[in-house]
């Protein structure tokens, strides 16, 4: 089995300056991916996306990977307040959750996939986030809120398209780099196997309090080893991170 250093927030940061090695990797037009009993494309398995989606000004400038990040001039200066003080409150940095699409677009932790046919389920290895997907047809409840919102699924072809909205309150990080979401959020993800080993990976994001319009990122999830596997997240125990966001971020460290 292979580990993982789970005791600090600051891997998270390096890994996200490097390049995705098959980001360019198209679709092969004569892979058949494998079926459930359902006829459903077999996602199951462990993955992970390699690399990172990009340094901590991700969002300045458009790329093959990702659209530009444009941002409303209220939203543009509250992300400026918070590269100056407000790092500390970077639910990641609080080993709270890194919610949607953080979760899947940061390295080092590798996702978990499991269907059943009415869910798909998505095992975070990172502060042992789960989402439990409907693809039953269902809509979104009312009255319900949530740090990684509510997610619902459906088919289109053998894609898995997942829409997920009803987040509680509040800001959300989506990196180091200050880029961020509230709880308008509304993300459409989606997950096609490409090759026995590879998901493309596409996101749209929209947050009419954050964005001046819709943003979008596209990148590949590589399968793990067969003998690799989820493990205990130790992200509080021995954590010595927390104090260069407070300090470095421009607050009084408590």
């Amino acid at each position: 089995m292979r580990l993982r250093a789970s005791n600090t927030v600051a891997c998270v940061f390096c890994a996200a300056a490097m390049l995705l090695p098959l980001i360019g990797q198209t679709p092969d037009s004569k892979f058949e991916p494998p079926r459930l009993k359902d006829g459903h494309p077999n996602f199951q398995g462990l993955w992970k996306l390699l690399g990172g989606w990009g340094p901590p000004d991700v969002g300045a400038n458009p790329s093959p990977r990702m659209s530009k990040i444009e941002y409303l001039p209220e939203a543009l200066a509250k992300k400026d307040q918070m590269l100056t003080s407000g790092r500390a409150e970077d639910l990641v940095a609080q080993c709270v959750t890194a919610s949607v699409p953080r979760a899947t677009l940061e390295p080092p932790y590798p996702m978990l996939i499991i269907q059943d046919g009415a869910n798909v389920v998505i095992m975070h290895e990172f502060a042992h986030d789960v989402r439990i997907v409907p693809v039953d047809g269902s809509s979104h409840p009312k009255n319900f809120s949530a740090l990684g919102g509510d997610s619902r699924g459906r088919w289109e072809g053998d894609t898995l398209v997942i829409d997920t909205t009803d987040f509680r309150k509040g800001i959300r990080w989506l990196h180091m780099g200050g880029d961020f979401v509230d709880e308008n959020e509304h993300s459409v993800e989606r997950y096609t196997l490409i090759g026995p080993d590879t998901i493309r990976y596409e996101v749209t994001i929209e947050d009419p309090t954050v964005f001046a319009k819709p943003w979008n990122a596209k990148l590949n999830i590589r399968r793990q080893p067969k003998d690799d596997q989820i493990i205990e997240g130790a992200c509080r125990e021995g954590e010595r991170d927390l104090d260069h966001y407070v300090v470095d971020g421009g607050a009084k460290a408590k």
